[in-house]
């Protein structure tokens, strides 16, 4: 590959941390920002919420700020659920619970053009944010009341404050007051928006050694070990929560596996590439990795030809590859961490290499080309997911439930969040004498910080129908079993992307 001279000359002159020019491509930006704004909020309650997502509004409804940050409730920091229980004080409507992560989505594009422009320059810089802005993986995120996009944005912050703190190291010189400040505040941010973020932390904090070797100051080493204890200081209230979870074997995380090959292929394509279109999946996963490899080599090549710019660009390049590495290799010898989801915050980042790529090639035919079919991909992509459910669709389960269903029947679910998000979307329609009964597994009941059921709930001796969400007596409930004994399954409700029910009736002979 042979880089073009005139942007490698345009990548020092933007890499020196200095403050941004904004007003170089006002307009431009401008527009990219509006169009992921637009993408991120037009189709919010497109589809309804699901499993995970009746989590954060299961503990951001039932339980106060103070047990919220003095309880192990959730394999995520109390941050997001937090902003989720103030969220409620105005609505629960879908739109106003994902509101926070559209939000903080539409930032995190922003942020992207920032982080780039210090290090890649101003053509890589708009492309990076453009594909951030219609990135399929991101915008879904961007759409889910759980924590990942405000974790993807402050890891954009942390970025691009460091940045400006390395800089200030490779030539000897102590941070302003103002980056101490931020990169505090936003890695703070991160660690309480999940816990994948100790990986952020522990890659920034080593790589930070690398500027201070470079420019021999021992009064930035102070600085910097300073800085970071301050954060792990600040961190240390969630920390033994941390590290309680994992003692306990990481509960809410028993569904993963170990990592295969296979999985480990499908989930950085996912995380990297498209999501949702189901089609020769198989292949597209493997073209999708073989693009990013391609990339990740590109931009090494590049950084060992760059000057100023290489701590940097580095440093970004460390967050793509090293982060999937440690995940994998803990997966692999303690505990199942690895899935794609705890690896998309890192993508923006590979977003800015791919940019740098692509605007570094000699044939503005190629370029175009190749940016071209990126975004046709990202499109189709896009469409393909607001085709078909990609999670669960309680929603239309429960309107056909709530349409099918006559008084003084009983729905029994299985699991915490689902009785949530039963009651949830039947509070949408008008009152009807339907009974929701939980018979939730002990673990499950722990896990939602239920107390014990004291004994375990029978069918109502009544009941004529019983609706069945998610497959108990498949799932081992041995009790339940016997209740529905002398009913007969009459009609099944499986359409719904892992929303099921199914309907029972009493046979006459029990009647």
């Amino acid at each position: 590959m042979k880089i073009n001279a005139s942007f490698r000359r345009e990548l020092l002159r933007n890499s020196r941390g200095q403050i941004l020019e904004l007003s170089v491509h006002p307009v431009p930006i401008v527009a990219i920002f509006i169009i992921g704004l637009v993408l991120r909020f037009a189709f919010l309650a497109y589809y309804s919420l699901d499993g995970d997502e009746f989590a954060s509004y299961y503990f951001a409804h039932n339980f106060s700020y103070r047990q919220l940050w003095t309880l192990d409730l959730d394999t995520h920091p109390p941050l997001f659920l937090t902003i989720e229980k103030v969220i409620l004080a105005f609505g629960d409507s879908e739109a106003l619970l994902r509101a926070p992560s559209a939000l903080l989505g539409s930032v995190a594009v922003l942020l992207t053009y920032l982080l780039a422009r210090r290090i890649v320059g101003g053509r890589a810089a708009l492309l990076a944010a453009a594909l951030m802005a219609i990135s399929p993986g991101q915008i879904y995120f961007s759409q889910w009341a759980r924590s990942y996009s405000m974790f993807t944005a402050a890891t954009l912050g942390t970025a691009l404050t460091v940045v400006g703190i390395f800089n200030n190291y490779t030539n000897a010189t102590v941070s302003t007051w103002g980056q101490r400040a931020f990169y505090i505040l936003s890695l703070t941010i991160a660690l309480y928006a999940h816990n994948i973020a100790f990986l952020l932390f522990a890659i920034t904090a080593i790589f930070g050694l690398v500027p201070i070797v470079e420019g021999r100051s021992t009064k930035c080493l102070l600085e910097w070990v300073a800085l970071n204890s301050a954060v792990l200081l600040l961190w240390s209230w969630w920390l033994i929560v941390v590290v309680d979870q994992a003692e306990a074997g990481l509960v809410n995380l028993q569904w993963l596996a170990p990592p295969t090959l296979s999985f480990i292929r499908d989930s950085l394509a996912n995380a990297h590439g498209i999501m949702f279109m189901f089609h020769f999946r198989s292949l597209i996963n493997t073209l999708t990795l073989v693009s990013v490899g391609i990339v990740l080599i590109s931009a090494g090549i590049i950084l060992t030809r760059c000057g100023l710019g290489r701590i940097p660009l580095a440093y970004l390049l460390a967050l793509v590859v090293c982060t999937p590495a440690a995940e994998i290799a803990i997966s692999l010898m303690w505990r199942p961490i690895f899935y794609y989801r705890i690896i998309m915050w890192t993508v923006p980042f590979f977003y800015i290499l791919a940019a740098l790529v692509i605007t570094s090639l000699r044939s503005s035919r190629a370029v175009g080309a190749l940016v071209s079919g990126v975004i046709a991909i990202f499109v189709l992509d896009v469409w393909a997911h607001y085709r078909k459910p990609f999670a669960d669709d309680y929603r239309t389960l429960v309107d056909e439930i709530y349409t099918a269903s006559r008084d003084d029947d009983v729905i029994v679910t299985m699991h915490p969040w689902v009785y949530a998000g039963i009651n949830y979307y039947l509070s949408k329609h008008l009152p009807r004498a339907v009974e929701v009964v939980d018979r939730s597994t002990p673990l499950m009941r722990s896990v939602a910080h239920l107390p014990p059921a004291a004994s375990v709930i029978h069918l109502p001796p009544a009941a004529d129908r019983v609706w069945l969400i998610g497959g108990g007596v498949e799932n081992g409930d041995p009790e339940l079993s016997k209740d529905l004994a002398s009913y007969r399954p009459v009609r099944g409700y499986d359409e719904h992307w892992g929303a099921t029910a199914e309907l029972y009736q009493r046979s006459r002979a029990a009647q």
